[in-house]
């Protein structure tokens, strides 16, 4: 995820002016439904998570920066996982526009919410969720 995040930010400052590039940057991510599959890899990964905290009873999850610094996946904190997930859709949606089918809409509002509210593992997601829907001004169709 770091590394699409990465490419992206890459590719797009280096063609920042170049309209025809962004047009096919939007036909990029429209066809390969980028957010669809960012959404997906958050639920995989939000399950994991649960998985592995019900299986391991001999850690204390309550702590929050015990938690927040757990790795659960990967080389990356639970922060950190969920930070470049997050920032991920940020950027698809705030530099697609509206005119595309990657604009952050309801469902995906309601993925969010389900995943790191409602079935949240910890108070930390909740605050997660709530630092990036008041942060980032997501508007959605």
């Amino acid at each position: 995820m770091k590394l699409i995040m990465i490419i992206y930010k890459s590719f797009i400052k280096a063609v920042i002016n170049d309209s025809n590039i962004t047009t096919i940057l939007k036909y990029f991510y429209t066809k390969f439904d980028l957010l669809e599959l960012v959404l997906i890899d958050l639920r995989r990964y939000t399950l994991l998570v649960r998985e592995k905290i019900k299986s391991n009873t001999e850690k204390d999850y309550s702590n929050i920066d015990t938690f927040s610094s757990e790795i659960f996946e990967g080389l990356f904190s639970h922060a950190e996982n969920l930070n470049v997930r997050l920032d991920i859709i940020y950027f698809i949606c705030s530099n697609l526009g509206s005119d595309s089918n990657q604009s952050f809409n309801e469902a995906h509002l309601e993925i969010l919410w389900k995943h790191l509210y409602t079935e949240s593992n910890s108070e930390f997601e909740k605050n997660v969720l709530f630092k990036f829907l008041g942060n980032r001004g997501l508007e959605y169709k």
